[in-house]
């Protein structure tokens, strides 16, 4: 019997091996779960109101200090709002096609972050 290994791994010194790919799917149903919990809760109402305010106030105080740490801080802000509207749209279009959601996130360099695919993908 031969070993067979994975399309995509990294050899390491201790004779170990790291997954480069991997993420996680959602089913439909999972998918109708969170949209419904979210739907249902006032607690997460008050949190999302709750975070949008933070980072209002976050950014007001950055504005102050002026120069490239407004910049920094911008950044980091917009980027973390982006994926998570991402993960919260991939969600709800898994629940409405019932096909389910496909999520990743993608260390590489030139394809950094959060990646959804609605329906199972080869990754998941």
């Amino acid at each position: 019997m031969e070993l067979v290994l994975p399309e995509k791994y990294v050899e390491l010194d201790q004779e170990e091996m790291a997954y480069l790919d991997g993420g996680a799917y959602l089913t439909a149903n999972q998918c109708w779960g969170v949209c419904t919990t979210l739907a249902l809760s006032p607690g997460a109402l008050i949190a999302a109101a709750t975070t949008a305010v933070i980072i209002k106030k976050v950014l007001n105080l950055v504005k102050g200090w002026g120069g490239p740490w407004t910049f920094i801080a911008g950044s980091i802000i917009s980027y973390g709002t982006s994926m998570v509207s991402k993960l919260a749209i991939g969600i709800g279009k898994g629940a409405i096609s019932n096909r389910g959601l496909s999520v990743r996130f993608n260390l590489d360099i030139y394809n950094f972050g959060l990646q959804t695919y609605i329906g199972k993908a080869s990754w998941a």
